[in-house]
């Protein structure tokens, strides 16, 4: 399908205005042989831009000029693209790469932007901006991550984020009162995967792999794709979620190409506030609107699927397993973020661990000593006399 842009839009209705308008017989057909576009793409065109004068393009035509407008629009679309046009019009065309704080607080403000449901800037608009931020303005987009452009949400109370996991005896109670086959497979995969659920949401049959002979508790392996990270992680399935993931797949009977769980994260956010309570692990206020329920965190445990993934690192902290093999387990790519978050190491455990390091051993691991043997042999004197020289 050919890719709509404004200057093809504004060139074919250019054309289409010269043979007599959309609705006469045959322009359409005569628009495809003449600008060789399929009709598939020219009624996308047509239904994005059914008339498009030289005024209206020249008044954009400083927006799709702009590098990094162009970057924005080869990798997220048309769509995500003209949401930040639509923001850029309510800044009175202020190039996107200047904006600042101040801006985006008039954005999350703006009566053109809120959705009248919740008073909130609407979902579609937020997703924009901070891909916008994200990939062009980091630090930026760090600020307003913690502040401004969030939408109201479960999630860690402010400077409380070290502490927002649950035990192994909370997780076991939580998974207990779970009723729901599609939810308990949900939640012990990304409790026992660590994974965001925009990895397993994309899960399909064909990514796991069972072994033949199982060895201790590991039956399978899963091919995961995280889409943060647009990374592929490897990740280990235990016989307990094997026979759970074996049960919902026979009983939904779903193919082997089909997603195993097609559920949106509210959905599966919802569910976590209701076994949450259930367990005894949070306290909401529920509070009916009309049709909708709307539930309003009071104590406990804030209650989303991000929660399991911090869960499934402190579990790994306290196996002691290391920082480095929890990231590769987890689908962390920078430890820094797994350090400052999720793991804590008391001063007199640091004491502790020093006391026990031996600096004249003698003894290494097999990998240490691979690492050892692979080594190029010492320099030569003549060598050194020539690094000597070079560093005079």
């Amino acid at each position: 399908m050919t890719k709509v842009k404004p200057e093809l839009a504004r060139d074919i209705n250019k054309r289409v205005s010269e043979l007599g308008g959309w609705e006469k017989h045959g322009v359409k057909s005569q628009i495809s042989k003449e600008f060789s576009i399929s009709r598939p793409s020219l009624d996308k065109l047509y239904e994005l831009y059914p008339t498009y004068s030289e005024k209206k393009y020249a008044e954009y035509q400083d927006f799709y000029t702009i590098p990094e407008i162009q970057n924005f629009q080869k990798i997220n679309g048309l769509s995500r693209t003209n949401v930040v046009r639509k923001c850029w019009l309510v800044l009175n065309r202020k190039n996107p790469m200047n904006w600042d704080e101040q801006d985006l607080a008039i954005l999350r403000k703006h009566p053109d932007l809120i959705d009248k449901r919740t008073g909130t800037i609407k979902y579609e608009i937020l997703s924009a901006i901070r891909k916008f931020l994200r990939s062009n303005k980091p630090l930026l987009y760090q600020k307003e991550e913690k502040e401004m452009l969030y939408t109201k949400g479960a999630k860690a109370p402010k400077g409380q984020r070290r502490k927002w996991f649950l035990t192994p005896q909370e997780v076991e109670r939580f998974i207990e009162g779970i009723d729901d086959l599609e939810f308990l497979a949900q939640s012990l995969c990304q409790f026992k995967f660590g994974c965001r659920h925009s990895g397993f949401k994309n899960l399909k049959v064909n990514d796991i792999d069972i072994f033949p002979n199982k060895e201790g508790e590991i039956v399978g392996m899963v091919q995961l794709f995280e889409p943060k990270t647009k990374k592929t992680w490897q990740k280990w399935l235990d016989e307990e979620t094997y026979t759970v993931l074996s049960a919902y797949i026979k009983e939904r009977k779903i193919q082997n190409n089909d997603h195993l769980f097609k559920f949106s994260l509210g959905w599966y956010n919802l569910r976590m506030k209701i076994f949450g309570m259930k367990a005894g692990l949070c306290k909401y206020k529920i509070i009916r609107d009309g049709n909708k329920v709307k539930f309003k965190f009071e104590s406990g445990i804030p209650m989303s699927s991000h929660l399991l993934r911090h869960s499934f690192a402190f579990v790994c902290s306290i196996n002691n397993v290391s920082l480095e093999e929890t990231a590769e387990l987890g689908g962390w790519e920078d430890v820094n973020t797994l350090k400052d978050f999720y793991f804590y190491v008391p001063p007199e455990k640091l004491r502790k661990r020093f006391n026990t390091i031996k600096w004249d051993t003698t003894e290494y691991s097999r990998d240490k000593m691979s690492l050892i043997e692979s080594r190029n042999e010492p320099v030569t004197e003549d060598e050194l006399n020539k690094l000597e020289a070079e560093t005079e």
